[in-house]
């Protein structure tokens, strides 16, 4: 699916030249530097980083996700990676979806660094 980065990248503004007022962001203040997240996307956060601390869930995601899939269907299973992985690392499936959360973290001082994926099953060929 394409999609486009989750705008976690630290900066300001939104590009060079675009006059944006620049928020300094001290990390080791947390208050400060998670006040734009609220409870639920910290949770999250903090449940996939945890996941992704298992190497045997991270060597067998394949399978495991192929398993998520027949066990929950495909829609159950979208809005599962939705909820967790994909809402982690990924704005927006197009440029639209994105806009927001590029605006609130722009409004928090958190520029966005975008990139384009496009997947393709390749056993498919």
């Amino acid at each position: 699916e394409p999609g486009a980065g989750n705008g976690s990248g630290s900066g300001s503004g939104s590009g060079s030249g675009s006059g944006a007022t620049k928020i300094r962001i001290n990390f080791d203040q947390t208050k400060e530097a998670y006040k734009s997240k609220n409870s639920l996307e910290l949770l999250r956060s903090l449940v996939v980083f945890q996941l992704c601390s298992y190497d045997f869930l991270v060597d067998r995601n394949k399978e495991i996700m192929t398993l998520g899939k027949k066990v929950l269907g495909q829609r159950a299973f979208n809005l599962l990676m939705k909820m967790t992985f994909y809402g982690q690392f990924v704005a927006g499936e197009d440029h639209v979806a994105i806009r927001p959360l590029i605006q609130r973290n722009q409004a928090f001082g958190v520029g966005s660094v975008l990139d384009y994926s496009v997947e393709e099953d390749i056993d498919a060929e």
